[in-house]
């Protein structure tokens, strides 16, 4: 049941994303284009003529819009000319004239003619985008001199303007054009129905997805905040995206072909921003009473700024519907700039009133807090500067610039949104406090308590990337030079030039985050490789696999790397050659510990767990690296031993073929002694150490071994099953020997001498 709700659920959604994603490419889907040379090249001349002798501001903007559609549609054109022939060209070039038929022939003939006119077109499209080109970044550089006059000059002040001009305002108003405009005559009643219907769907379908995510939110409460703060939003929001999503998608397909967009279909596209707009607000500061939103904020704070930025947002909404519904009247001049500067007041002084609360956030450190007050205290007091501006009729000036301060204000905020989305994410995946990241660690085989550098990179070049991109839009907020932020914009994506070195930023951080992906797609590999048992008692075979795959995914991801930002391999010969030359003189032994750990790895003469000698160190393998081998002693010491000295020196394994291992006991009892009674003795003794194999040939043995000068000396030799218990054993079975011979009077001999004193002549001697 709950995997139907499951597959039900994720096809729910699947629809009302598919519904709002189509939704927005509608909108901004420019629509088929008809590009016709002769045409275009007429534009251009009248519009070339017409400039000539017009320089005025609004009409050097308006054509200069015209002329950059023009070369969009140009650009678009050189596109298909060269998709269409290099399809021609393979089609020609797969082609045999010697063995064609007649028919073949005359197609082969017709693909040649096409050839040729595609050609001629994407000759004549590159010659438009260049002379458009040329004429452009005179036309661009004319209005951004015009454009400081048009801010500067003032139009008529609120407090001049008439009563008849207010008056004027509802008499002007002609609404049989605000019904045609608006498309709801349009409509027949099978629309409506359709439309009716619609409605119901989207409202079945947001309200099964809404509890559905409730039930959800429920079992998640010690979730990450990303997660539970999108799920509180997507259960909040769910019901109006599926709503407006399914408007949009019907209104789109029935007003297909309309000489205009309809009124209502705008609404609908603005209801459906507005909600986006909306979720994401509330995702950033308050998604719900119990949790946080991204910026952390205080709960409480959280809601006020959400609470604000809903009015602003409502007010932008009913602005931009009384736009749109009067689009097609006719007012005085006066009448619309007094009715914009209220509506410029209205706007910033909700604006201020949001940017105000940041003087309640939180006292992390005291500069950070007196940074925050010093910039929301200088945007409140420039734009209330800038709304006086407004009322004394520099409408241009204040228009100009309240705009840039708010989107400046609006991009700073949702870089700093995704910069703290990027950086949740690096947390969920790469601290050790969450499930998931415990799980993409043993997913990768890399212990909890290591960062994962791979994805720090990704990091790094996912936030310059996004710093880029606030940077770009920056400039075009305040509508700096149209040329200067092309050349911006060529700059990171086609590279610059600094001191005579090329450096290509967008190369840069696709290179950093392919050699990321790649070099995690081989940990992935080889971590599998190496948990999963795929061949029985093969598992050292798959750890020193898995091992060499690391190595060699580092290998691939570096060169993968290197291609993408373009490096020309072919100079790399040169490199190559001076590092034969180091190799074979301060690299050399670098490389002969590298080329010794791949035989250690491919061989195995030690793995890791083996218990080893070599020289003077005995303890335990622990990992085979690339250059080193890490051994633990059995005093707890790491020793760093070259991969080189265990190839070339002696090594002992006492694990090689299996973890058995002869310990000998040595003891010492005195002349006199019976010694099948102390050979009795030592045999049982071992017989009854649980750790002492007693199965041929491996059964415990008693030599005589000397005679010594105090002691008859013998060994006690047993066969352990492990290794690693030898020294306790040996313990263990000294003790029972003590306790065996002092129970059955046996004397262990000590070193003793004798001395005989004798006398002779009245002396002493010894």
């Amino acid at each position: 049941m709950c995997m139907k709700r499951g597959i039900f659920f994720t096809v729910g959604l699947i629809i009302v994303v598919f519904l709002n994603a189509f939704a927005f490419a509608q909108k901004n889907h420019p629509g088929k284009y008809v590009f016709d040379i002769k045409d275009a090249n007429q534009s251009f001349a009248s519009i070339q003529k017409t400039l000539e002798t017009r320089n005025d501001y609004a009409g050097l903007v308006f054509y200069t819009e015209k002329l950059d559609t023009l070369q969009d549609n140009a650009k678009r054109c050189v596109s298909d000319s060269e998709s269409h022939l290099k399809i021609i060209g393979n089609l020609l070039q797969s082609t045999e004239l010697e063995h064609i038929s007649q028919l073949q022939r005359a197609d082969y003939q017709y693909l040649e003619k096409k050839q040729k006119d595609y050609a001629r077109q994407l000759s004549e499209c590159r010659l438009f985008v260049y002379r458009s080109q040329e004429a452009l970044m005179g036309y661009k550089d004319l209005i951004q001199n015009l454009s400081a006059n048009q801010i500067l000059k003032r139009g008529t002040p609120i407090w001049k303007i008439g009563s008849r001009d207010w008056t004027s305002f509802v008499s002007t108003i002609n609404f049989s054009t605000v019904m045609t405009v608006s498309g709801i005559n349009k409509l027949s009643v099978n629309e409506w129905i359709i439309g009716f219907i619609f409605v119901l769907i989207a409202l079945f379908l947001g309200g099964y997805l809404r509890l559905y995510l409730k039930r959800v939110l429920e079992t998640v409460e010690n979730a990450h905040l990303l997660w539970r703060g999108l799920l509180s939003i997507l259960s909040s929001f769910i019901i109006l995206f599926s709503v407006f999503g399914f408007l949009s998608v019907l209104f789109n397909l029935s007003d297909e072909g309309a000489s205009f967009v309809p009124t209502i279909e705008l609404m609908i596209y603005a209801c459906l921003v507005f909600v986006l707009s909306m979720a994401i607000t509330k995702f950033l500061f308050y998604p719900s009473r119990d949790c946080q939103g991204l910026f952390l904020l205080p709960v409480e704070l959280g809601r006020q700024f959400y609470r604000r930025i809903t009015l602003l947002f409502s007010s932008l909404l009913i602005g931009y519907i009384v736009a749109i519904v009067l689009r097609e009247q006719t007012f005085l001049p006066t009448f619309i700039d007094c009715v914009r500067t209220l509506y410029i007041t209205l706007v910033s002084i909700l604006i201020a009133r949001i940017f105000l609360l940041w003087h309640r956030s939180p006292f992390v450190t005291r500069f950070r807090h007196m940074t925050i007050i010093f910039f929301s205290t200088v945007f409140v007091s420039t734009l209330c500067m800038l709304v006086v501006i407004e009322w004394l009729g520099y409408h241009r000036l204040a228009v100009f610039s309240i705009k840039g301060l708010c989107f400046t204000a609006l991009y700073t905020i949702a870089m700093m949104a995704a910069w703290r989305f990027i950086d949740l994410l690096y947390q969920w995946i790469d601290n050790k406090q969450y499930t998931f990241s415990r799980k993409v660690h043993q997913l990768f085989g890399m212990k909890f308590n290591k960062k994962m550098h791979e994805i720090t990179l990704i990091k790094f070049a996912l936030q310059v990337s996004v710093f880029c991109l606030y940077i770009v839009a920056l400039l075009k907020s305040w509508s700096i030079s149209a040329n200067f932020i092309d050349t911006i914009t060529d700059g990171l994506l086609l590279g610059f030039k600094f001191l005579g070195v090329s450096i290509f930023p967008l190369r840069i951080i696709l290179a950093l985050v392919s050699f990321s992906a790649v070099l995690l797609l081989g940990k992935f590999w080889a971590s599998s490789i190496a948990q999963k048992q795929h061949y029985k008692g093969e598992e050292d075979t798959q750890i020193a696999i898995s091992t060499i795959l690391v190595y060699i995914s580092f290998a691939v991801a570096l060169v993968f790397s290197l291609f993408v930002t373009g490096v020309d391999f072919t100079g790399l010969a040169i490199v190559a050659g001076a590092l034969s030359v180091g190799v074979g003189l301060g690299l050399q032994t670098i490389v002969n510990n590298f080329v010794s750990g791949l035989i250690l790895l491919i061989e195995k003469p030690i793995k890791p767990g083996d218990r080893i000698v070599i020289g003077k160190t005995e303890g335990f393998v622990r990992k085979i690296r690339i250059r080193s081998t890490q051994i633990s002693t059995l005093a707890k010491e790491d020793v760093i031993v070259p991969n080189a000295d265990l190839i070339t020196n002696q090594v002992t394994n006492y694990m090689f073929r299996d973890r058995n291992a002869r310990v000998q006991c040595e003891v010492g009892v005195a002349y006199g002694s019976d010694l099948e009674q102390v050979k009795k003795i030592l045999l049982d003794v071992a017989a009854k150490h649980p750790d002492v194999i007693h199965e041929a040939p491996n059964n415990p043995t008693v030599l005589f071994k000397q005679f010594g000068e105090s002691a008859l000396i013998f060994n006690l030799w047993c066969v352990i099953h492990d290794v690693n218990k030898k020294y306790m054993v040996v313990s263990d079975l000294n003790f029972a020997i003590d306790a065996a011979f002092r129970e059955h009077q046996i004397s262990i001999a000590f070193p003793q001498r004798d001395v005989h004193i004798k006398e002779t002549g009245g002396k002493t001697t010894a």
